[in-house]
């Protein structure tokens, strides 16, 4: 796989090359998966945990499928999820998962071959549902010129989905109590909801450096004043073996923000990512903070043949 088992491996990508992550680049827009010949294995460790991703290509199409989709992470949509369980997870420092299973492949429509000039690249995306055993899908387009600069965009639906009937749980109070509560089969404790997400990205990259830019815009289907729009800027330094990156969020949304042991109401959030990677021989290796937006650090590995 051409630049694969190097630390530019990421400039192969039509769109997202400064994202330090497979997944990332992939489940963002599926037509900005990278193209190359081979088989890249990843996976991001945070405390006992993985998640895992797998990207190959043929040269002029590529596919990828991980064990969880991007979401709730720095390079992510917003994580949906009803107010309680975010409560729970964020005092317990958990990262938001979900029981899916997400799958993405791209191809090269025109240009793939020219090294200048216009190039299009194609991708669709589905997302297995296991609870619910059904699919939601979604598409993606990207344009770039002389390999410098792109532009693209995507759009995809999905749904959250969480069933608390007879179940013990726990429930948090907007001041950080919490208190033990048994619910019945009633199903008020079903929560299901549907919701559209488009996003936008826009790229430049050279041989050294490469800068992103990507919005997602996620659209509710069911009557709710809930919303969630985030807008992320992110920038990688190629420096011989190593990649530096630096990262921003500005995220406006219905969810709260967990301020000194207390959940506050905030509109409008902000977040920082600082990254740093390695490549030696097949393997590239990363150290992340606030990948999983819990000011945490986590660690990555991709091996790539």
């Amino acid at each position: 796989m051409d630049n694969c088992n190097n630390s530019k491996r990421g400039l192969a990508r039509s769109a997202g090359a400064s994202l330090p992550s497979v997944n990332a680049a992939a489940f963002s827009n599926p037509a900005a998966i990278a193209l190359n010949r081979g088989l890249g294995i990843e996976s991001i460790h945070y405390k006992n945990e993985m998640q895992i991703g797998v990207v190959t290509g043929t040269g002029r199409v590529g596919a990828a499928v991980a064990n969880l989709p991007n979401n709730g992470t720095f390079f992510g949509q917003t994580a949906i999820e009803t107010d309680n369980s975010y409560r729970v997870r964020r005092i317990d420092r958990e990262k938001f998962q979900e029981d899916k299973l997400a799958l993405a492949a791209g191809a090269n429509l025109f240009g793939g071959k020219r090294k200048k000039g216009l190039k299009v690249d194609v991708g669709v995306q589905l997302r297995r549902h296991h609870t619910l055993e059904k699919e939601y899908g979604g598409a993606g387009a990207t344009l770039s010129y002389n390999n410098i600069i792109n532009i693209g965009l995507a759009s995809y639906k999905d749904v959250y989905y969480e069933d608390l009937r007879d179940s013990e749980i726990i429930v948090v109070n907007q001041d950080g109590s919490t208190y033990e509560f048994s619910t019945d089969n009633n199903e008020q404790y079903i929560f299901k909801s549907p919701y559209n997400v488009q996003t936008l990205t826009a790229g430049l990259k050279f041989s050294k450096l490469a800068v992103d830019y990507i919005k997602f815009t996620t659209d509710f289907e069911s009557e709710t004043d809930d919303f969630a729009e985030a807008s992320l800027y992110n920038i990688s330094y190629f420096y011989r073996m190593w990649i530096f990156s630096y990262g921003r969020r500005f995220e406006k949304s219905y969810k709260e923000i967990y301020l000194d042991q207390e959940f506050v109401g905030k509109k409008h959030k902000s977040a920082t990512f600082l990254g740093a990677q390695f490549a030696t021989g097949n393997f590239l290796f990363g150290l992340f903070h606030n990948y999983y937006l819990l000011d945490e650090w986590s660690f990555g590995i991709t091996f790539f043949l």
